[in-house]
């Protein structure tokens, strides 16, 4: 079947030119909003096509015969209540010690000269400091955690604010402190108590109620962040949560319209060692199932009830949406992304820009990402995997040399409910990677930073586990997803600096039907058709970028780049149609506002030698 091809272009997309042969839809600037118009011998563009529907009645999927393919009759309850959690138990020396400080938002009350610390007794001080952040901004709520403290509970005698060399009055809001992620102390009526070394302020503070708990959070919630969505599967679901200690958080679902008829099917009671973040994950659901779903903490809903339908082996299709590079405060790009249903989201890397080793650093940055808030509600909604590039791991075209990468991977691990995080803990080899699957739509995100250098992109390990995968899935389409750029042409960051271990990864793939790439990295959109790189036919390769950075400019035509678009943030859509003998990839690229810029259409046929 032969390729279909549909640009629609902006003036300054710098779009290139189709490939010889395939039918274009040029723009007509006379029309309001630029309308295709093809010419006669074309054929008609491809329609958006739309997401898998949700029913809005709880009931399952009719089944059907196992044997001709349809979902299996299910066997026992889908909903089960979860076991309760053991009470707690702290030990009785601290290991590590959070703080929590909220900055008042009257006018000067922020600061960026102070040096502050918080004091537990009269030499068990700690200094309130995040490096390459500016903390204590007009009400900004900062979190400072130490690890491997030592301090025994018995020697805790206060709680002391100390402000050593301030030259700019800060005025703090609630102070909160966390042993080992038990909430011990909570302030939260500060205002008027001003530090600083000016007559009338403070260089000392100490709390006149000693450890105590004034109040239940500095944060607007005590659900300070999520839930993010996890990828699902016919039988599971998943959500991320992070809290502001260690409470008591569950995942409830229902079956029933009535939401209060829903047990509590995952608990999670978050630590102080995790940033106060965890993932509730339940295994136990029937393919096809409609749910609603909501987290409780600490007994109280913290979210409205929303609908899950668990997917099946057999769908009819599968929208994937993609992007990466996202730095700027305003986030628009994931409003549209969320009007469009699709049912996940890729985060192909870049995903902050912390450029940093620091644990801390990390963390900050990932919870000011998720507090931007088109991105944290398209991430509530929406199904969710990542891998990370070079600013998400620790700093600008870092490899495998570059000290930091198990600190990069342990947070992370604490802000993503991947599938996975590399092979596993058992004598395997962590990173970002993971395997996962959507009917027909084999997915394999790969880590392009932790061994980068040590052999290839990959290292040994990785490549024997991709290779080694991918040679055993059955799927249609077999989408592999890096941070970096697969094509053959140089860049200095991209599978073309190493083309020698390259060549020998897509030559171990020679004969895999269905490979599709996707990537990121460039600050711009490009539709592949990637020469073969030794699998036996021409590669799509889908590079999503930028979601909100500042954008690269669309080089002149090559062989391999059948459209480029960088004319605002954008993502991408890959729509499988997975129904009929030929099953199809339709990719986009589309615009800030969700317009469709750019489409190519692959057939599976033609992903074959």
């Amino acid at each position: 079947m032969p390729r279909a091809l549909v640009l629609v272009l902006a003036a300054s997309c710098g779009v290139q030119t189709p490939l010889p042969g395939e039918p274009t839809v040029v723009t007509d600037t006379d029309t309001p909003g630029g309308t295709p118009v093809p010419s006669p011998t074309d054929s008609p563009p491809p329609t958006d096509p739309l997401p898998p529907t949700i029913p809005t009645d709880l009931t399952t999927d009719p089944t059907t015969d196992p044997e001709t393919g349809g979902t299996p009759p299910p066997t026992g309850p889908s909903l089960v209540e979860a076991d309760p959690l053991p009470a707690p138990e702290y030990p009785d020396v601290i290991e590590v010690v959070s703080v929590t400080v909220r900055t008042a938002v009257n006018a000067n009350s922020d600061t960026d000269t102070n040096t502050l610390s918080l004091c537990l007794n009269p030499t068990a001080c700690f200094e309130l400091t995040t490096v390459g952040v500016d903390p204590f901004e007009l009400g900004a709520i900062d979190v400072f955690t130490f690890e491997d403290v030592g301090l025994a509970r018995s020697a805790v005698d206060r709680v002391e604010l100390r402000s050593v060399d301030g030259t700019d009055r800060w005025e703090a809001s609630c102070l909160s402190v966390l042993f080992d992620g038990e909430r011990i102390h909570l302030r939260d009526e500060m205002e008027g108590t001003y530090f600083g070394n000016e007559p009338g302020e403070l260089t000392s503070w100490i709390d006149p109620e000693g450890l105590h708990l004034g109040g239940d959070t500095c944060w607007p919630s005590p659900l300070t962040h999520g839930p993010v969505r996890g990828f699902s599967t016919p039988t599971s679901f998943s959500a991320w949560v992070r809290t502001d200690g260690a409470r008591e958080v569950g995942l409830r679902m229902s079956e029933s319209a009535d939401p209060a008829d829903g047990p509590v099917v995952a608990w999670a009671r978050p630590d102080g060692a995790g940033d106060g973040t965890a993932t509730l994950k339940v295994d136990s659901l029937w393919p096809g199932v409609a749910t609603t779903w909501w987290v409780e903490v600490d007994g109280v809903p913290m979210t409205e009830p929303a609908l899950f339908q668990a997917p099946t082996d057999d769908v009819d299709g599968f929208r994937l949406a993609m992007g990466s590079c996202s730095d700027e405060v305003e986030q628009p790009v994931f409003d549209a992304i969320e009007e469009l249903s699709p049912a996940a989201f890729f985060f192909l890397g870049d995903n902050h820009y912390a450029n940093s080793n620091v644990l801390d650093t990390l963390r900050w940055y990932y919870r000011w990402s998720i507090e931007r808030p088109d991105r944290g509600r398209m991430m509530g909604a929406i199904e969710t995997l990542a891998i990370w590039d070079d600013h998400d791991y620790v700093g600008n075209d870092a490899d495998a040399f570059d000290p930091g990468g198990d600190v990069a991977l342990r947070a992370f691990k604490e802000f993503w409910p991947n599938p996975g995080f590399g092979i596993g803990d058992a004598g395997g080899l962590q990173g970002v990677y993971f395997e996962t699957r959507r009917g027909e739509v084999a997915l394999f995100g790969v880590d392009d930073r932790t061994y980068r250098g040590t052999d290839g992109m990959l290292g040994t390990v990785q490549e024997d586990w991709l290779v080694e995968r991918v040679l055993a899935s059955d799927a249609t389409f077999k989408v592999i997803a890096s941070g970096s750029q697969w094509t053959a042409e140089a860049s200095g960051d991209a599978f073309a600096d190493f083309p020698v271990e390259r060549a020998r990864l897509f030559g171990r793939l020679s004969g895999v039907t269905g490979l599709v790439l996707l990537s990121g990295d460039i600050h711009r959109s490009e539709l592949r058709m990637m020469a073969d790189p030794g699998v036996g036919y021409d590669i799509p390769e889908l590079t999503a970028s930028p979601l909100a950075n500042s954008r690269s400019t669309c080089p002149g035509p090559t062989s391999e780049v059948v459209a480029c678009y960088d004319d605002t943030n954008a993502f991408l859509v890959a729509d499988f149609d997975l129904v009929g003998l030929d099953p199809t990839l339709t990719a986009t690229i589309r615009d800030e506002a969700g317009l469709v810029v750019a489409s190519m259409v692959v057939a599976s046929s033609e992903l074959m030698p």
